[in-house]
């Protein structure tokens, strides 16, 4: 955990120093698109996660309280709001600094910080309202539909605005106040001072609705079941005699070592919605990005590589680690791990062939296998990080898992880089990273 805070630390006072810092000259226009997004963001984020207590000892504890279910949602709303918000103060001070010694330069971030940190107090409670909506079903249809509103008028009006370079009529009229938003960073006008103490006002008035129904216990109660079940239930060794079994989709169940991936079907359907909509998001962000703005894929792509690369922790192979399954079930350790692997990853190896495909690249079978190369490279990082950490702490804590993942991405960086020096031959460079990348496996499975 101090890892993380450090890293988290560090990365706030880098965004101070390289981004706040120069606040005074953003484009105002497109900070309200961005402010915008990231509210809807919010909004898909509570709908499909949630914020509140649910494992099976947290849902004894309330019921055995007697404290009310809205003192413990505040509660939790209180602790996300406070260290966000002594995080960023801390980081803008350091920044201060560290601007002051480098350049001489008083910014005063701690100023500017402020209106961040009332903006985050806006989305937390947004996101907390959320995410009691979705216990209630009446309001989850209410919030869905809201969701899906402001999704479809944000989108239209982004294209318009920002691809076909004219809006009219209502389009114009909610583009301008979408680009209004921005000005928060200026100077704050009356009208958005209304709708921001209107949000703040629904979303406390959800907050207060919801944690006076009964439904809302039962279904946190239903989802500390399933997760219950799921780590306790279908990890028992009961599930792991190979028995023709009939599955949710009808078929005979997946016995053996393909066991897992009757497991994280099982998630899926859990999250079909959330990773539906998903899928289509991504698929139309990669569209427009190939067709109209081609110089930003790379870019793009290289984020959500890294996005997968950093959130390695919560994959598969560690979730399974850390509730037995992955000795539990049947088959070999090395094929269990590449299996849940594979299962968690293959998806950006293919949506970089589709890519580059539609890009109509020259010699697609170089980048097919360069691609092939990278992949490899980024899933040798993702093994050695959780095999070294599991050798050293048997639980996998997050900081000795970090360490090692870095430890691993620095090394492999450097020799990879030091490779490309020596032959100046990108070509050669994937071929020393499949052989590489096979040798440890080799090594790994007769070791």
């Amino acid at each position: 955990m101090p890892f993380l805070i450090m890293l988290l630390f560090v990365g706030a006072i880098g965004f101070q120093v390289s981004f706040v810092s120069r606040s005074t000259t953003w484009d105002m226009s497109i900070a309200g698109w961005v402010l915008t997004g990231v509210f809807i963001l919010y909004t898909a984020f509570g709908l499909f996660s949630n914020r509140l207590p649910s494992q099976m000892a947290d849902i004894i504890w309330l019921y055995g309280t007697a404290t009310s279910f809205s003192k413990v949602v505040y509660s939790v709303l209180f602790f996300s709001v406070t260290w966000k918000a002594l995080l960023w103060i801390i980081s803008a001070i350091f920044g201060d600094v560290l601007i002051v010694l480098l350049s001489g330069e008083h910014i005063n971030l701690l100023g500017r910080s402020i209106i961040f940190i009332g903006l985050f107090f806006i989305a937390e409670v947004w996101l907390m309202s959320v995410s009691c909506a979705r216990t209630v079903k009446k309001m989850k249809r209410v919030y869905v539909s809201v969701f899906l509103l402001m999704l479809g008028i944000y989108s239209i009006c982004l294209y318009q605005f920002f691809f076909l370079q004219h809006s009219s009529g209502i389009w114009e009229s909610i583009a301008r106040f979408i680009s209004g938003v921005g000005l928060v960073f200026d100077t704050l006008s009356p009208l958005y001072v209304v709708v921001f103490i209107g949000i703040i006002t629904v979303s406390f008035m959800t907050i207060a609705f919801t944690s006076r129904q009964v439904e809302m216990r039962e279904s946190l109660v239903k989802e500390a079941e399933f997760w219950e079940e799921f780590q306790e239930r279908q990890f028992g060794s009961g599930q792991i005699i190979q028995k023709p079994k009939t599955t949710w989709w009808g078929l005979q169940g997946l016995n053996g070592i393909w066991s897992f991936l009757w497991l994280e079907l099982l998630l899926f359907k859990k999250y079909l919605f959330f990773h539906s909509i998903h899928t289509v998001m991504l698929s139309g962000v990669f569209y427009v990005v190939i067709f109209m703005y081609p110089e930003w894929f790379y870019l793009l792509f290289f984020l959500i590589v890294s996005a997968v690369m950093l959130s390695s922790y919560y994959s598969g192979i560690v979730r399974h680690s850390q509730s037995g399954t992955l000795h539990l079930f049947p088959g070999a350790l090395w094929k269990k791990i590449i299996i849940l692997e594979l299962t968690n990853t293959v998806w950006l190896y293919i949506l970089y062939c589709v890519s580059i495909t539609f890009m109509a690249v020259g010699n697609l079978v170089y980048w097919y296998i360069y691609g092939l190369g990278i992949y490899i490279w980024f899933m040798t990082i993702r093994l050695f990080a959780f095999t070294h950490t599991n050798r050293n702490d048997i639980k996998l804590s997050l900081p000795q898992y970090y360490k090692s993942f870095f430890m691993a991405l620095g090394l492999s960086g450097i020799c990879l880089y030091v490779i490309h020096l020596l032959t100046a031959d990108w070509y050669t460079l994937v071929v020393v990273v499949c052989i590489g990348s096979l040798s440890w496996c080799l090594f790994y499975r007769f070791r």
